[in-house]
Parts: C-alpha cells; structure tokens; sequence
C-alpha cells in the first residue's frame, strides 16, 4: 500500500492501472475512512511535451463544470511540489463496478435490450455534452471507457475525458487530438471531431457488445464496417447501427437528441417520450454558462446549434450553396482536390458545420499537402462532432508527421495501435515518426512489425531500408529497398535510396544507374534528378550534372540545395561568376545554408575580397557553430588580411574542434 499524501485531505491506496503519460490510483479520505475515490496522475517524468501537462489540466477544468448524473463527479485537482519533484493528482468520483471491456473479456455476453439500455445511458451523456457551444465532444468513446455501475446496464457512467481539446491558439500549427483507433470515425482520424464522432464511437463500441470483436477486425464494405452477420439482433436496431457508423459524416446521425428518439423507441416503439429540454435540472447546462467560457478560453458560448445554419433563410441563397456541394463533390470524386477545396469553401461558407464537407476539404487539403488547413478542418469536425469517421487518429499522425509535429504524431499513432496493434500503416508511420525523432531502434522495431503484418508492404520495406542505412547495414539495406521495388517496380523512392546510398558509398556508376531507373518510372521527381547531378558530378561529368541540377531547380524554384550544387559545378570547372550566381541564389532561398555560405567565402578570399568572405564565414559559424572548417577558413581569410590576432583565435577554436592542421598554423 503506497502511503503517500497530497493535498492534506487523500492519501493514495494500490494503483489500479497504467498508461503511457499517467497512472490510476484508489485514494482515501484521511479524515473520512469510509470515502474512497478514484485518483489520476500525470507522470511528469514521461512528459516531454508541455501540451500533456496543459491537456491534463485542461480535463479537470472541464470535469469540474460539468454536472450530469452519468459522469463522475469531480472532487479536486491537486498540484504538489516538493522541491525538483512536482505531482499532480485530479481526484474523482469512484465508480463501483466494470467497464465494458472488461466484462466482455470476462466472458460476459449481453441482450439486444440491455445494449439498448446502455446506448440510452450514453446517449443522454452525449446531448448534455453536445448542447453547449461550442459542443464538448468527449473523442474517446470506447467499451473500456464505459462504466457500468454495479455492473447494472441502467446505470452506465462515461468516463475518461481526457481527449477533450481547448480551442486553438493564434498562430498555432494545430491542437494534439486523441482517441483509439477502430472507434473513431474518419473525420477524426483526419483531425476534426464533431458531435456525430462521439454518436460513431458509441455505435461501434455497442458493435463490439454485440459481436465480441474489435472494430478492425470485422470485414468492410467500402469504408464502412460490415457488422450485420456477427450479431443476432432485430433488423431494427441494425438499421440504427448502420446510421450511427457511417463512413459518410452527412449520413450518420448529426444530434445525439435523434439518436436518443430512435432508441426510445426501439424499447417501446408504441410510445416514445418527447426529448429533454435542454433546462432539465438533471444537466443545467445553462448555470455553466460563465464558467465554461473561461474553461474553454473564451470561446463565445450562445444557445445549442441547430444542424443548418440559420442564414440560410434564401431559397436561392440554399440552392446555390448546394450547387456548391454538388460541384465540390464532383471535383472530389475526380480526385481534382484543388479544385474540390475552392468549392467545399464556399459550400462551408453557408452550412458551416457540414462535417463531410469538412472531411472532404481536410482530406483535399492532406492531398495537396497544405496539412496546417487539414488538420484545422479535421479538428473543427472533432468540435461539431467528434465520433464520427473510424481513422482520424491515423489520419491526424499523418498529417502531424508531415507538418513535424512528432509529438503530436506519435500520440496519435499510438492511441492507433491500442486497438490495432497489427495494422502495417500505422506501425509504418510510427516507425517515421521515430525514425525522423533519432530513435533508430524504435523505429527499425516498428516497421519489422509493419511486415510481419503484411510482408509485402513496401513502405516499410523502404524505410526499413534506410533504418538499415543510419546504422550501416548497407547489405541489408538494399535488400529492403529491392524487396519494396519489388512489390511495386511503379514506386520511386526506393530507387532513389538506393542510388542515395551508392553515392554516399563512393559507387557513382550504380548510383547514376539507379537514379535513372527512378527518372524513367517518373520524369518529374525533382530530387532524383538533382541525385542525377550529385552522381555525375562524382563521376567528374560536371557539365552533365549542371544540367541534372538545372532541371531539377526549373522543377521547383525553391529547391535551395539544387542551386547550391549547381554552384560547386561551375565552381570545379573554374567558372567563379556562374558559382557564386548560384551560391547567392541558394543563400537567398536558405539564410543558413552554411556550405553555401562558405563556399561563397572562399571565391571571395581567392577575389581579395576579405571584409566580404569574413562576413560569410561569420553567417557560416552561426549556421553550424561546430564546424571546424568555417573557423579554419576564416582565420586563413584574418591572415591574408594582414589581422593575425584574429586568425588566431579562429585556428585556435578550429584546433579545439579537431581540425589537427589548424593546431599548427601560425602568423
């Protein structure tokens, strides 16, 4: 029994579960023997992001102002700190009884009615919590986070409100969003909860009641999950499932008060009782009005939002809107994502909560790779409706990764993988995420994973490739970049490493021949062909490698490391003007590109342009502080302008970071 006390009221008890950023205690009352309660603590000492720390306190502040029989009630939030050591404990209503989860894997097997009952209990959670504004949405609704007490399917508690976001900060690159893969809906995964997104998670958790099978393990029809022959239920409530799972957000239920009618009658369909005034004494959510503005950073808290907006009063004013859709659909479906965002933002102009509209633009957007907008879109869904699409954990890890959130990223694929430990695409982005991060036996881990899933899937086979590379395992690696070559010879990038490590390796023919097979698959892969030109250049073909180089900087005129090379090949061929154009060119695209910046020094030492190679010399230290070379240069630039105690000092810092020739120059 751990004896620890905090907050000079509780004292901790046996610890009663664990995951990745806290762990679960039973606590008492130190004046109150009989009161137990249930005490959650963030461990500090795996937080590496000061987000975990704000989501935490965030989750209290939320708990403390909600008031609804069917979540635990919310006793304190305690910081303690002792010293270096800080602790902070969020103290809650002990529920007696199990979860979901659990009773299904002790065997426990429900009726069609009792699973209704429990889906009314939540139901009832879910519009309490969608009628504020903006709506909270719970984002991780799932058996284990289903309680029932004393085991009673009349009495189920929602708990865990830990994925509950806080608006998005001016400025920011987006908010971390939670959640467990398989129960969350598509619009999710891509990084937008909504309302509807809490009513999909229930719909698959009572899937999983009814057909004791996780969500990822049952068959798709498309992107929606085929639930029908695993469960023995009415085709009444099937049909109920099937609308509380759709893929497609603007088909599934958008309010849980729908939801909520359609389950009352399916118990007595002869007479179902009207829904609750959103003023039920039961929620008052209008006596947290105030607070829950504060909570939520100010966002503006008006009336509960009906699922069309008001504005749209116009019969032409809607025609035209749905012109829109129908237009943005169109270009969606011909996968003219360009076009498709243009459209869905005038569409979303009108019905700003359409979460399909939503997903699509966030979907459009990943395509286009502007993955800032995508996730926004995807968080906004998450906000109106945050149950509804299956994969947007994956799909937020995605994005996240290419805007290099890797914190965010990996909190994402890992919530994935709780329920999917199996699935190759999100161990593969896993692995990239730590891979990208320096944890190369984290990641080689993770994408071995990825194929012993699926054998023949070649992302992994790519990037195990270059996990084999970062620790030199050359043999190796290029197995795994021909085993993905060959299962798919259409797939470039692993041409591209190859050649990448031939170079790299000093094999400049093979290099050259690999790099033109990935140019032949696809002649517009900027970077092979400025590999093209790295590899004639060692080959001493350097009027070849400039125009290699030139073609990939006409690709993208913001491609700073093909200017640079282009440079160092007019430089070898003694054409100074030429090289310093296209170090000047790189500079201006990359401040901090050290070697150009250098190398730029270096004609202007051999010019006599000392103030000027001095003053590029200075940019280059600054980019790369440990470079011994940029000292070493410079000092030789202070000797040749006569400034012997400066040259000095250079060769001395150059000597101390292991430049053994600059220990023996003197002036």
């Amino acid at each position: 029994m751990n004896a620890y006390s905090f907050g000079q009221k509780y004292a901790l008890g046996e610890e009663i579960g664990r995951g990745g950023f806290s762990v679960t205690w039973l606590a008492s009352h130190r004046h109150k023997k009989n009161e137990r309660y249930l005490v959650k603590e963030l461990l500090l000492d795996r937080v590496d992001d000061w987000k975990a720390v704000e989501q935490f306190e965030r989750e209290a502040r939320v708990l403390s102002h909600l008031d609804h029989p069917n979540i635990p009630n919310f006793y304190d939030f305690i910081k303690e700190d002792e010293g270096e050591h800080k602790r902070l404990f969020l103290v809650q209503e002990l529920i007696q009884g199990q979860d979901l989860d659990s009773l299904i894997q002790g065997g426990k097997y429900f009726t069609e009615t009792e699973v209704i009952e429990i889906a009314l209990e939540i139901t009832e959670v879910l519009v309490y919590l969608h009628s504020f504004s903006p709506p909270i949405v719970h984002q991780d609704i799932k058996p284990s986070n289903i309680m029932l007490k004393h085991n009673r399917v009349d009495d189920a508690y929602l708990i865990d409100f830990g994925a509950i976001k806080g608006p998005p900060q001016e400025g920011s690159s987006g908010m971390t969003v939670t959640g467990t893969f398989g129960y969350m809906p598509l619009e999710q995964l891509e990084g937008g909860a909504v309302p509807a997104s809490d009513i999909y998670a229930l719909g698959m958790s009572l899937i999983y009641l009814l057909s004791h099978q996780e969500p990822t393990r049952l068959p798709k029809k498309g992107l929606k999950v085929d639930f029908r022959p695993h469960v023995n239920i009415s085709d009444r409530f099937a049909r109920v499932l099937d609308k509380m799972v759709e893929p497609d957000v603007s088909l599934r239920y958008a309010r849980a008060e729908t939801l909520r009618q359609d389950l009352q009658q399916l118990l007595n369909p002869a007479a179902a009782p009207p829904p609750r005034s959103n003023g039920s004494a039961a929620w008052k959510p209008w006596l947290i009005a105030g607070s829950m503005m504060a909570l939520l950073g100010g966002w503006i808290l008006l009336k509960p939002q009906s699922d069309k907006p008001t504005a749209v009063s116009n019969e032409n004013f809607a025609a035209q809107a749905l012109q829109d859709k129908s237009t943005a659909d169109s270009h969606y479906q011909a996968q003219r994502y360009k076009e498709a965002t243009e459209a869905y933002t005038r569409y979303l102009a009108a019905y700003p909560n359409d979460e399909e509209a939503l997903f699509r633009r966030g979907f459009a957007y990943s395509e286009i790779t502007e993955h800032r907008k995508a996730v926004q879109d995807f968080l906004r869904i998450l906000e109106i409706n945050p149950g509804r699409y299956t994969n947007v954990h994956y799909n937020l890890g995605y994005n996240y990764y290419e805007l290099k959130d890797y914190s965010s990223a990996f909190s994402h694929l890992l919530t994935q993988l709780g329920k999917t430990p199996d699935d190759p695409a999100t161990l593969n982005y896993l692995g990239l995420v730590q891979r990208d991060q320096g944890n190369y036996a984290d990641a080689r881990q993770s994408f071995e994973k990825a194929l012993a899933a699926d054998p023949n899937y070649k992302y992994a086979h790519n990037n195990l490739g270059t996990v084999h590379v970062h620790f030199k395992r050359y043999p190796e690696a290029l197995a795994a970049f021909d085993k993905s070559i060959a299962a798919d010879p259409n797939y470039v990038l692993p041409y591209y490493n190859k050649a990448s490590l031939y170079y790299n390796t000093d094999r400049p023919k093979e290099c050259l021949q690999a790099i033109g097979l990935a140019l032949q698959k696809n002649p517009s892969y900027t970077s092979a062909y400025n590999m093209q030109g790295l590899c004639q250049r060692s080959l001493e073909q350097y009027a070849a490698s400039i125009v290699s180089f030139s073609k990939a900087f006409e690709q993208d005129s913001n491609y700073s490391a093909a200017a640079y090379n282009r440079g160092l090949s007019h430089d070898d061929l003694e054409q100074f003007a030429e090289a310093e154009s296209w170090y000047l060119k790189a500079i201006e695209l990359n401040p901090k590109y050290s070697s150009a910046l250098n190398n730029l020094g270096y004609i202007y030492q051999r010019q006599k342009k000392y103030p000027d190679a001095v003053d590029l010399y200075t940019r280059a230290i600054a980019a790369s502080p440990n470079s011994a070379m940029y000292y070493n240069n410079r000092g030789n630039t202070y000797k040749d302008w006569g400034q012997c105690e400066s040259a000095k000092q250079d060769w001395q810092q150059a000597c101390n970071k292991g430049s053994a020739s600059a220990c023996k120059k003197t002036c």
